[in-house]
């Protein structure tokens, strides 16, 4: 092949090599951005774990159907972790031994200032239950309300009540009655 004027030439004069056409296209470059793929789809259920899945049902269903079952303690501290603060206290005394649950339960109902857990033997599931079995007594009201509804909570947090104080008590209800279902009472 011949030289000419720094392109070659091929078989005919007409005709330019492939190297002379690499040489007039640049080659294009392609920016990152324009690669990227869309990240706004939401994930996709296949990927997730049959554990994470389990766990999130449970979650879901506490309320209803809590676990009576023996749970490793990896999957029950995750299950306690996302349980949501607002469940029925009947079924928390019953179920939830988890101490960083009742702390969830006291902050997010009494608020940091209110909780003082000296005053509760260190435990944040006597903390709620004492303060819990205290707001519910001073607010009962007899004429309207039914004392079942106490005697049902006692029942379920006796074993968690070991003072209780009251700033009021307005409706007047027989504390013979509920002082003999708190065995552990000692002030």
């Amino acid at each position: 092949m011949a030289i000419r004027c720094g392109y070659t030439v091929g078989r005919t004069t007409g005709e330019s090599s492939l190297t002379d056409q690499l040489h007039i296209y640049k080659p294009r470059k392609i920016a990152v951005e324009e690669v990227k793929k869309p990240s706004h789809r939401p994930p996709n259920p296949a990927h997730e774990k049959l554990s994470t899945k389990c766990i999130r049902v449970v979650v879901e269903n506490f309320g209803e159907r809590p676990v009576k079952e023996v749970i490793p303690p990896p999957q029950m501290a995750e299950i306690t972790k996302m349980l949501p603060t607002n469940l029925n206290p009947l079924i928390g005394a019953r179920y939830i031994f988890n101490e960083s649950y009742w702390k969830r339960c006291c902050v997010d109902k009494y608020g940091w200032h209110n909780c003082h857990l000296h005053e509760h033997n260190l435990l944040w599931k006597q903390l709620f239950f004492e303060k819990l079995l205290q707001e519910t007594l001073e607010d009962f009201d007899a004429v309207t309300e039914d004392p079942d509804i106490i005697y049902e909570l006692i029942d379920a947090a006796m074993d968690y009540i070991f003072t209780l104080s009251f700033k009021q008590l307005p409706s007047h209800i027989e504390l013979f009655e509920v002082c003999d279902m708190l065995p552990n009472l000692t002030k």
